[in-house]
């Protein structure tokens, strides 16, 4: 029987510390809070939107009960929360979503692009999506770069 060689991945917790095991849910409660704040609802209202008692919505906010996936779902689709922020501690990020009506920023869709790029573990997956992101680039230049009206002979 033949085995499947495996590669060696890195499974190690690379959280920083301050959102490994019970101060998790902490970060998560402050940054609920910071969210609450920023829509200007009540307790009774955010407790209302996640299906829970104020009770339990003030757990959430302290830190001792965890956001679910599905509370997470909630927040992310009713309040435009942003969850880089709101569970990655993501500072960077505003607590809101923010939703843009302007042109396409060429320049953040470029440093997203390249973000996935260095966030993947496998240098064959890695190269894989730098030459296809090169294709997709050069078939974009030619296009752009065609004679106006070539379409229509």
């Amino acid at each position: 029987m033949a085995y499947k060689r495996s590669k060696h991945r890195d499974t190690s917790d690379k959280r920083p510390e301050s959102l490994k095991g019970k101060k998790f849910n902490k970060v998560a409660g402050t940054n609920l809070k910071t969210l609450q704040d920023k829509v200007e609802w009540t307790n009774v209202q955010m407790a209302t939107l996640l299906g829970v008692g104020t009770s339990s919505y003030d757990r959430m906010v302290n830190g001792e009960i965890a956001l679910s996936p599905e509370k997470l779902s909630i927040l992310y689709y009713n309040l435009n929360a942003d969850l880089h922020r709101l569970i990655g501690n993501d500072n960077n990020c505003d607590v809101l979503r923010h939703e843009t009506e302007s042109e396409f920023d060429f320049g953040t869709a470029i440093s997203s692009i390249i973000m996935d790029i260095q966030n993947t573990d496998s240098y064959d997956e890695r190269a894989e999506k730098i030459l296809y992101m090169y294709s997709e680039f050069g078939k974009m230049i030619a296009y752009l770069m065609r004679p106006e009206g070539r379409d229509k002979k």
